[in-house]
């Protein structure tokens, strides 16, 4: 969470009441009362409105649960992407192709790559063949070349050696 006085908040929206919010957090009320007034404060808005016994939050109130739902999402597909990286299951693929290439080949190779699972990051450099061969031994890898077949391109993957096909992507994709 990226801040809990966000939650605490968004409890109160959820329940109706500071006590009920307070009773679902394990918390008093008046703890409660305390995190949304603070919260209140740093943002220089109203944030509840008394209703009887209840509150409503505000316009003011809402926006900012909005853009906290929205920040909580990124929070956690930032977490499990690196959960990710610690199992080693991502990683960044270089793809190198001449102009005329990069459209008709590596478009739908890229977009197979990125909606994969794991995702992978993708990082595409136009470049002439002699170019895809310089940097390809700045790297200091091995260049194999392999060929594209009627039926879609091939994606190799290096470690330091040797290469190894890890996926095909069809022409039609």
């Amino acid at each position: 969470m990226i801040d809990r006085r966000l939650h605490v908040l968004r409890m109160v929206r959820q329940h109706g009441t500071v006590t009920a919010a307070a009773a679902a957090l394990h918390l008093t009320p008046s703890a409660v009362s305390q995190q949304v007034r603070s919260l209140a404060r740093d943002l220089d808005v109203e944030l509840l409105q008394p209703v009887g016994r209840r509150v409503r939050l505000t316009r003011a109130a809402e926006v900012v649960l909005d853009h906290a739902d929205r920040l909580h999402a990124q929070w956690e597909q930032a977490r499990a992407e690196l959960d990710a990286h610690r199992r080693g299951d991502v990683g960044e693929v270089r793809l190198s192709a001449f102009p005329s290439a990069l459209a008709a080949l590596l478009g739908p190779a890229v977009a197979t790559l990125r909606a994969g699972d794991p995702p992978l990051s993708v990082v595409v450099v136009q470049a002439d063949p002699a170019e895809a061969r310089s940097l390809c031994e700045r790297l200091q890898l091995e260049f194999e070349p392999f060929d594209i077949t009627a039926e879609g391109l091939l994606v190799w993957r290096y470690f330091g050696g040797p290469w190894e096909a890890v996926a095909r992507v069809g022409f039609g994709a």
